[in-house]
């Protein structure tokens, strides 16, 4: 008897002491938000902004998390097949005498969510087979997707026997964050850290926490880098290259499309030029093929959704350009 009222009186004190903390936190929380005070960090403010991988790693339900692509297609949903690619799926046996091409891209690639949805790799596909029905394109583009991803990305589609593989990036990789792609990678995602930081950033004292600890910690202002630097970019390129050169494969690069300047410092469109010239400069070096997409749609805001996805007529105008510039190439393949 002793021991149980010595137990339940425990808890009546355990219980006291934490309805007195969570009147403090409450009490602290409305006196913050009556002072105004308000503080958000600036990994924080970029997440929100302009780094989506969290995003697609942990609450994108077309996706799931990855520790090698840090997030890849879940097989059967939205408008990913079995094998984690747009279409049809595709055997793993090749029919002779055809001819595979793989477009290993980001959103513009993969195109609009809807299951029929605009995609300019369908419509490659539409127009090449009107033309000889043993060439298939298979749309590899994933949302989100920086070349670090896009590189992994094609290593995985190199058991179904790519013969072309047309390659667009330069956006993602643009973006500025607080830690790249290959470093994310490295921490094995940041699952505890991202649903902390959205939850201390969502309450006053919260956000008192992450300034105190932000003083205390970072000593210096926090520095924001690409998801993938220009160098590591070119580095992604070159592999992917390298790789096609060993199994035989044709690698055609593409430049990036959007619309407009940037007017912010820190949005990816600043930085976007360099990607673009570094996929000519790396095509050029390699003595591979290279269509500059962001020339042929600059200022054309007639075949643009929005500053970087192109519409259903930007979609078919990018298909027609597309296949114009692989007719040469299909030629040589087929030996005509």
């Amino acid at each position: 008897m002793v021991q149980s009222r010595l137990a339940r009186e425990s808890l009546i004190r355990l219980g006291l002491v934490i309805a007195s903390i969570l009147v403090v936190l409450l009490l602290s929380e409305l006196a913050l938000i009556a002072s105004g005070y308000s503080y958000t960090p600036l990994r924080i403010q970029i997440q929100y902004k302009s780094d989506w991988r969290d995003y697609h790693v942990f609450e994108d339900s077309s996706f799931v998390s990855d520790s090698y692509l840090i997030w890849r297609p879940k097989e059967s949903s939205a408008v990913f097949n079995t094998q984690g690619y747009r279409g049809k799926d595709l055997s793993l046996e090749k029919e002779p005498g055809s001819i595979r091409i793989f477009t290993i891209g980001d959103s513009n690639t993969l195109g609009w969510g809807e299951p029929n949805g605009p995609n300019w790799p369908l419509y490659v596909g539409e127009l090449a087979g009107n033309v000889d029905d043993r060439i298939t394109v298979v749309n590899a583009g994933v949302w989100g997707y920086s070349s670090f991803q896009g590189l992994r990305r094609f290593e995985g589609t190199l058991r179904f026997k790519p013969d072309i593989v047309l390659v667009s990036f330069g956006a993602n990789d643009a973006h500025q964050v607080t830690i790249s792609d290959s470093d994310f990678v490295k921490l094995g995602g940041r699952r505890l850290s991202f649903y902390l930081g959205r939850l201390l950033n969502r309450l006053r004292i919260g956000q008192l926490a992450l300034a105190a600890s932000d003083k205390l910690l970072v000593r210096n202002e926090e520095r924001l880098i690409s998801r993938v630097s220009v160098p590591e970019y070119k580095a992604n390129l070159e592999e992917i290259i390298r790789l096609a050169r060993a199994n035989g494969i044709q690698v055609v690069l593409l430049t990036r499309p959007y619309l407009g300047d940037s007017k912010d410092e820190r949005w990816w469109k600043t930085f976007a030029p360099n990607y673009n010239a570094a996929t000519i400069e790396t095509a050029a070096s390699a003595g591979i093929p290279s269509i500059d997409v962001y020339t042929y749609f600059k200022n054309k805001k007639e075949y643009f959704s929005d500053e970087s996805h192109f519409n259903g007529a930007g979609h078919r105008t990018m298909a027609g350009l597309i296949y114009q510039n692989l007719k040469p190439i299909l030629s040589a393949r087929n030996g005509s």
